[in-house]
């Protein structure tokens, strides 16, 4: 089906969009272009936005934390802003990410923190994940555990769980990520963090369909 109105179409997409004449507009003329055709330029144009609101907001954290650790007493504090700092740059910078993430474990192991331990391995482990050293991720991810468990913090055991259930389905042991996820998610619903039980359950939910080899263009994504 052809979109005929071209000209009342194009105002639409300039309003929500700001694409009036953008390159989308010139790759794709919508007085000839099928139905499908106009919505992949929607569907780039809203990735873009998704995307660009994404680094804008993860830009705000990072400065506001930045100005947080600045003037933070507490060694304490300190561990825990530099994680979270950690994991903010993991997208923006991975090398300024590696840093804090050391920095945060180096002060943690210093002043027997178990708390900033769990959090400095998570974060920084998810940083050596994604560089593709694997092993030592998973190493990490279980230090973290394992911490966590010696330690009683069952909160925190949510997110190693969670990763190391990630590392496992990267590597395409699908029941042990399972396994893994399925502890993370027990964590999390104890702890009423609905957010992250999506997210675990949208992941399981691709482990399941790449194991019965089937594909989905939405769900294609493991986050966290």
């Amino acid at each position: 089906m052809e979109i005929q109105n071209s000209f009342t179409y194009r105002k639409w997409l300039k309003r929500s969009f700001g694409l009036a004449t953008s390159p989308f507009t010139t790759a794709f003329p919508f007085s000839n272009r099928s139905a499908n055709a106009q919505l992949r330029v929607i569907r780039i144009a809203l990735l873009l936005s998704f995307f660009c609101t994404i680094g804008f907001a993860q830009n705000k954290q990072i400065d506001s934390l930045k100005r947080e650790l600045s003037v933070a007493k507490q060694d304490t504090n300190r561990v825990l802003i530099m994680a979270q700092l950690c994991n903010f740059y993991r997208s923006v910078n991975p090398d300024f990410a590696q840093l804090y993430g050391q920095s945060a474990l180096e002060l943690a192991r210093k002043i027997n923190f178990p708390k900033g331990m769990v959090r400095a391995l998570t974060n920084w482990g998810r940083v050596i994940n994604d560089s593709g050293n694997l092993p030592k991720a998973l190493q990490m991810q279980f230090e973290a555990l394992q911490i966590a468990e010696e330690n009683g913090l069952t909160a925190e055991t949510g997110w190693p769980l969670n990763r190391i259930g990630t590392i496992y389905a990267t590597l395409r042991d699908e029941a042990r990520a399972m396994d893994y996820r399925q502890r993370a998610l027990r964590v999390f619903r104890e702890s009423h963090d609905n957010n992250t039980v999506l997210v675990i359950l949208n992941n399981m939910g691709v482990t399941y369909t790449e194991t019965n080899g089937c594909r989905t263009s939405l769900l294609s994504r493991h986050f966290y």
